[in-house]
């Protein structure tokens, strides 16, 4: 609304706006304010830059950046030799503290 782009809603029509956005974008996605929250900002960037007249959803889907979903490590499985010297030094503290 306020770079006033050909197509903006006026100010009587902005809340039935918003709502067919969200209408358009929430069902059948899973959003994440922890995921989604900077692709959004971006998506908005890039529409700004962009854009002539007021974007629609399918123009604002179209830019929004991939997710970046953060890699899920496992813990490396001890090899045998690595279980006996751990299991070794366990048994040496052990003693230690049964003196």
């Amino acid at each position: 609304m306020v770079l006033s782009l050909e197509g903006t809603p006026s100010s009587r029509t902005v809340e039935l706006t918003t709502i067919t956005w969200i209408d358009a974008l929430w069902p059948g996605r899973a959003w994440d304010a922890r995921l989604d929250e900077t692709r959004i900002a971006e998506a908005f960037r890039l529409l700004t830059i962009q854009s002539e007249r007021w974007p629609t959803p399918a123009q604002f889907l179209r830019v929004l950046p991939a997710r970046h979903v953060p890699l899920k490590l496992t813990a490396p499985k001890p090899t045998e030799a690595e279980r006996k010297k751990a299991h070794a030094v366990l048994e040496r503290i052990k003693k230690e503290l049964d003196r």
